[in-house]
């Protein structure tokens, strides 16, 4: 490994890797972001509060310990954490280098999954959050190199801890096992053994610890909770946007007769995609370095014939021109808090007794005011008032009974006459009278709002 890493025929690699840091410069950011949850859930963990019992998680427990490790290595500064994705994307992408030269026997083969993973749009829009899906990503990697390996322990035990760092990844030690199912029983038979006994242990302990409260917060949340983003609007989103994943995805499925791992890691992805509750453009990055690596199983059909070689290097150049220009016309400064300083100053000056607002920020500012949450209520997704896991109406009215800030996102559109100061299902907007904005700017929203604004509300 090392002469394969440290030689001529690898510098193009580092490059790579240089360029993509150059398009990620901006990366130490605080955005409107679930980033904030894991962060301040880390902090609670590191408080003595426990998962599921006393803080609201609707994950499999792993990512926020990780969120621990990552928060004490950047010494809890919080625009740090937001730019520990792109430690993480360049581990993945070595690890996709490597396990394309295992499996092609060849460099120029090896750097082409590569590019197309880092310059895929869903990881470059992605990127600028850590959210647990690239440490999923590491985990999911090095488990199936493991297995390439034939250390089947190990790969199980990577494996588990990669569904627990997000149980969306599943479709990966389903593929791995129906894959091995047809190769070889007994080794099937170590592997699921490993990653089943791991994932019962590590589940079993949270159970104990929560005192049932794991089953609540999960099951029960996730069969309740509504769909957020259209199906349909989503397959097309990127479909459109990363062409050459979405191909490479179809194309699989027709090795599904020669039970290769790629088509069967192909029809369980797809298959999540269909059937898996509420899914986002984010969920995506658990099929993008898999998808590119089995790139490997058509270079060299499309690379001994000269027409389809230079048809495939123009489409890639194209595409990678393509992911970049549009992250950074219309991506790079989704979401960012440009003035995240005079958010805090204006706390500060205030005083409150507590915060109270949406999830994606309102963490951030109650730690970096040192101020307590509501209730001290992390999770404040909007799912868990539509589903009456929380109730807008009493949450409001303890607000009303303190002094609180409320922090909301907003919409400000006076050609329009659009001035909607409370856009969110976590405020029950009419009990919210004589309200005074103490600070507010503009933020470019996934969505309509385009302002997130501190105010104050007095009965």
């Amino acid at each position: 490994m090392r002469s394969l890493f440290f030689s001529k025929t690898t510098l193009p690699l580092y490059a790579i890797f240089i360029f993509f840091l150059l398009i990620k410069h901006d990366a130490f950011n605080i955005r409107i972001s679930d980033t904030n949850i894991y962060f301040y859930t880390a902090q609670e963990i590191l408080k003595g509060k426990l998962l599921y019992k006393d803080v609201f998680f609707t994950n499999l427990p792993l990512f926020p310990f990780i969120s621990v490790i990552y928060g004490t290595l950047v010494r809890w500064r919080l625009e740090y954490f937001f730019a520990i994705p792109i430690i993480e994307i360049i581990i993945i992408s070595i690890l996709v280098f490597r396990i394309s030269y295992h499996l092609s026997k060849n460099i120029l083969f090896s750097y082409i999954p590569v590019v197309i993973y880092l310059f895929s749009f869903v990881v470059l829009a992605t990127s600028d959050h850590e959210t647990g899906v690239f440490a999923a990503n590491i985990f999911s990697l090095v488990g199936y190199y493991l297995f390439l390996k034939r250390r089947y322990g190990f790969a199980g035990f990577f494996l588990a801890l990669c569904v627990l760092t997000k149980v969306y990844f599943v479709p990966i030690p389903l593929a791995i096992f129906t894959y091995q199912y047809f190769q070889d029983k007994k080794d099937l038979l170590r592997i699921f053994s490993s990653f089943s006994t791991t994932l019962f242990i590590t589940l079993l302990f949270f159970f104990i610890q929560s005192d049932g409260a794991l089953i609540k917060n999960m099951l029960v949340y996730s069969t309740q909770r509504h769909q957020g983003v259209s199906k349909i609007s989503l397959i097309q989103f990127f479909a459109l946007k990363d062409f050459i994943l979405f191909s490479i995805l179809l194309f699989n499925i027709f090795k599904i007769k020669q039970k290769n791992f790629f088509a069967f890691f192909s029809l369980f992805s797809i298959l999540l995609i269909l059937f898996y509750r509420d899914i986002y453009f984010l969920y995506l990055n658990f099929f993008a370095p898999f998808i590119a690596i089995s790139f490997i199983g058509f270079a060299y059909a499309i690379f001994k014939n000269k027409d389809l070689r230079l048809g495939f290097v123009v489409v890639l150049s194209v595409s990678v021109f393509l992911n970049i220009s549009a992250y950074l016309s219309s991506y790079q400064n989704l979401q960012k808090i440009k003035n995240i300083t005079t958010f805090v100053n204006t706390i500060r000056k205030e005083r409150p007794e507590y915060l109270y607002g949406i999830n994606s920020i309102t963490p951030a500012l109650a730690y970096l005011t040192n101020t307590p949450l509501l209730e001290n209520i992390v999770d404040t997704n909007e799912n868990r008032f539509l589903t009456k896991n929380l109730n807008a109406s009493d949450l409001t009215n303890s607000a009303l009974k303190s002094k609180t800030i409320f922090v909301t996102k907003s919409a400000l559109y006076p050609e329009y006459r659009i001035d909607e100061l409370f856009m969110s299902e976590v405020f029950n907007k009419n009990l919210l009278n004589n309200c005074k904005v103490i600070y507010s700017d503009f933020v470019e929203f996934e969505g309509p709002e385009n302002k997130l604004s501190l105010v104050t509300c007095h009965r």
